[in-house]
């Protein structure tokens, strides 16, 4: 009998949750149960849901919006299975998805796991983003926003019910939950990565919750968690908000922002970071390389790389 209970949140992805869902229910290691916490969406999601036909899949829905943290509690609360794990609506799973993640789990002795993932842009081209090992006693805000090489997504997420039904995603977070997740985890139980990728993130839609500019979540989620980094960790992570500001239209104010406070810590940046501060915080200079980087990548897709 499986041990995994699987949350799916989701808002007005008709299209695409049912891939979501299939995935899970084709995994080599089958969930117990399947909640698809749909968070007051407009469109055909229902339908979509009852047309799957598993009596492992239930459907919960919210009346109004309550953001994908609360989705993601709502889901949790009705796990009674001794692992929980965590799937975007636009997201997939390989099929050796939970089977590894839990035996990583095990072999380990962890209290949660996230892993490596893919990235398909939906067009020619799929990148594999591998997670560096995190070592006992890491930082582990440095290693998500420093140069340590990690990056812990909701959908690679399981977890033992017990510590993630303590720790909880933050309702009132509207972006990096968890990134957030999985600081505060870390600080109370035990966290490791799985470093072969067995989930495929979709990042085509222009919908996605961690797509879109949201510069006052971005400095919540910074305030809280920054304190305790290094400086070269505040360095880098204000360059790249610098970048992300630039190319994703955050904003001006938003942008001045973040590149005072980058400069604030360029002495504590790495060479690499101090140049791309610099080149940063001349737009033009700036927006000519995000479009030369464009048109490479557009370059390698033709070819088919």
């Amino acid at each position: 009998m499986s041990e995994v209970h699987v949350v799916i949140p989701t808002y007005n992805r008709a299209a695409v949750v049912e891939r979501a869902v299939r995935s899970v229910l084709a995994q080599t290691l089958p969930p117990a149960s399947v909640v698809v916490v749909d968070d007051a969406s407009t469109d055909g999601t229902r339908a979509v849901i009852a047309g799957i036909g598993d009596s492992r899949v239930q459907y919960v829905r919210h009346r109004e919006n309550r953001g994908g943290g609360q989705s993601r509690n709502s889901g949790l609360d009705l796990a009674r299975t001794p692992y929980v794990a965590f799937l975007d609506s636009d997201d997939e799973w390989l099929p050796e998805h939970l089977a590894s993640s839990v035996a990583h789990l095990n072999r380990e002795g962890l209290d949660g796991v996230f892993s490596s993932f893919e990235l398909d842009d939906g067009r020619r081209q799929t990148l594999s983003y591998t997670c560096a090992p995190l070592h006992p006693g890491t930082n582990i805000v440095d290693y998500i926003l420093g140069e340590g090489g990690g990056d812990p997504r909701s959908s690679t997420m399981v977890f033992r019910r017990g510590p993630i039904s303590e720790v909880r995603f933050d309702p009132d977070l509207r972006k990096h939950q968890d990134w957030d997740l999985a600081i505060r985890f870390s600080e109370a139980f035990t966290l490791g990565v799985k470093t072969d990728p067995s989930v495929v993130m979709h990042v085509e839609r222009e919908d996605r919750m961690s797509a879109r500019a949201n510069p006052d979540a971005t400095r919540a989620f910074l305030d809280r968690h920054l304190a305790g980094a290094q400086a070269s960790t505040a360095a880098r992570a204000y360059t790249v908000l610098m970048r992300r500001a630039l190319s994703d239209g955050g904003g001006q104010s938003a942008y001045a922002r973040y590149r005072r406070r980058a400069w604030s810590y360029v002495g504590a940046a790495s060479p690499r970071v101090r140049a791309e501060m610099a080149l940063v915080s001349v737009p033009p200079l700036a927006r000519a390389a995000l479009k030369a980087h464009e048109l490479l990548r557009e370059s390698r897709r033709g070819r088919g790389r």
